[in-house]
């Protein structure tokens, strides 16, 4: 009689995070999947499921090391590095459509902020990040926009010119 002795399994484990590049305080989806282990840890976060997900929101670089471990004793490692960026500071533009406008007509205002968690614009008040507004020029203007984020903040000025009807060329 010959008895041959099967190899206890090894157990495997990947983690992932998505995304691997993030600005600090924004969340990244980790995610990972284990076989054959009976014990699953990411190290810092605690004892997980073999398969699973959380979001997590990161203020620096790391590495995010998840242990799969079996009652055989066997083990494997798995790792993935997050790479944390600070904010730049906010970008904004602003324009008009006409800039030089006949007194009581309007204009068209369109902006746009980058890396910004709020934008205000003299006369409009809190706008989107995006956006385009119509504004009646009863006389000349200074409109004042300001964009502000984690980065810091930019402020952009526009000059609105009004004008007498016979003034206009076109």
């Amino acid at each position: 009689l010959t008895v041959s002795a099967k190899e206890p399994p090894t157990p495997s484990v990947q983690i992932f995070a998505e995304p691997i590049t993030q600005l600090k305080g924004e969340p990244i989806t980790l995610s990972w999947v284990a076989k054959d282990a009976d014990s699953v840890v990411i190290a810092g976060l605690g004892q997980v499921n073999a398969t699973g997900s959380r979001q997590e929101a990161v203020v620096e670089s790391k590495i995010y090391e998840i242990a799969a471990t079996n009652h055989f004793g066997n083990s494997a490692i798995d790792r993935v590095k997050v790479t944390v960026q600070e904010w730049p500071r906010p970008t904004l533009s602003l324009s008009a459509t006409p800039k030089r406008v006949v007194k009581g007509r309007e204009t068209l205002i369109r902006w746009e902020a980058r890396f910004a968690k709020s934008v205000r614009i003299e006369s409009f008040g809190d706008v989107p990040a995006i956006g385009e507004r119509a504004l009646s020029v009863t006389e000349s203007i200074t409109l004042t926009a300001t964009a502000v984020g984690p980065g810091g903040s930019q402020p952009e000025e526009l000059v609105i010119e009004a004008v007498p009807a016979k003034m206009v060329t076109v």
